[in-house]
């Protein structure tokens, strides 16, 4: 436990991650449109704004009517199920993630914000240009591998103990899943971070798609306490906005007003990961450090 909370002379310990959270969420609080950027940044799920759900594998009964679909594994992707005529704003969407991680560093936040209470949308998708690419090819690089580590961890096993004649979802079955299952959420979780750090580099550091994605791994390595703590913290603010929106769930004005913490939350999500970045090691193009 004093591990996972960290001691005081530690450079990011939970209480000083849970501050940064609380700095990163001040610095958000200014209403302003950038929250439609925050809205669509990825979650530690690696979910791409926070609709929609896709099954890797999928049955479905004949009479769909009276028996309900079995899903393997579950995606929290919108895009896998999105229609073709909204595919053209994936590009779009990925301007404005990779430019709103761009703003969030603290000193870059006010240069952009100016006099304004903050920064506008336009701010994070001229933030964005010339990075759209990197960053739809980051995304697609981490979903891929997420995609190959259930195809790996999860399908074969389950099909193998429908071979030796267990029924999906029996009390046999579940237990016996249980560890595949474990691994892989597991493996997601540290992907989902690496996502959050590469996000950082690609920007901050100016690398390419595998070199930030490399970089996100030697920082999470060297500072797996304080990674882990990062993610408690982020864990806390999803937990939080995910209460929120239950309890306005059964209000009149509650799926307008959920749109705009969801878009809130994102905004401080960036911010806390572009602090979360800097103090795990990470570096910028800012510091002038020769090679950047």
């Amino acid at each position: 436990m004093s591990s996972l909370i960290g001691a005081t002379h530690e450079r990011w310990s939970l209480p000083r991650a849970i501050d940064a959270l609380g700095d990163a969420a001040r610095q958000a609080g200014a209403p302003s449109m950038v929250w439609i950027a925050g809205y669509f940044y990825p979650t530690v799920s690696l979910l791409v704004g926070h609709v929609g759900e896709a099954s890797l594998v999928r049955f479905r009964s004949p009479d769909a009517g009276r028996e309900p679909d079995i899903r393997i594994f579950s995606l929290g992707d919108p895009w896998v199920d999105v229609p073709l005529a909204l595919v053209p704003l994936i590009p779009i969407v990925m301007r404005l993630i990779v430019g709103l991680a761009r703003i969030s560093p603290p000193q870059r936040w006010d240069e952009v914000r100016g006099d304004r209470r903050s920064p506008h949308l336009i701010d994070a998708w001229r933030a964005g240009r010339g990075w759209t690419r990197a960053s739809l090819g980051l995304w697609l690089q981490l979903v891929v591998m997420w995609i190959g580590g259930a195809l790996v961890l999860v399908v074969p096993p389950y099909y193998f103990l429908l071979g030796v004649g267990l029924k999906p979802w029996s009390i046999p079955h579940l237990v016996l899943m249980g560890p595949f299952v474990g691994l892989l959420v597991c493996y997601l979780i540290v992907l989902a971070v690496l996502y959050q750090l590469a996000l950082q580099s690609l920007v901050q550091n100016r690398r390419g798609v595998s070199s930030a994605l490399s970089h996100a791994w030697r920082i999470a390595r060297n500072d797996a306490w304080g990674t882990a703590r990062a993610v408690i913290v982020d864990f806390i603010l999803s937990v939080t906005l995910f209460v929120a929106n239950v309890v306005l769930a059964s209000t009149v004005v509650g799926t307008p007003v959920a749109l705009v913490l969801s878009g809130f939350a994102g905004t401080a999500r960036a911010l806390y990961w572009a602090r979360t970045y800097r103090v795990l090691g990470g570096l910028s193009a800012d510091d002038g450090v020769p090679g950047l």
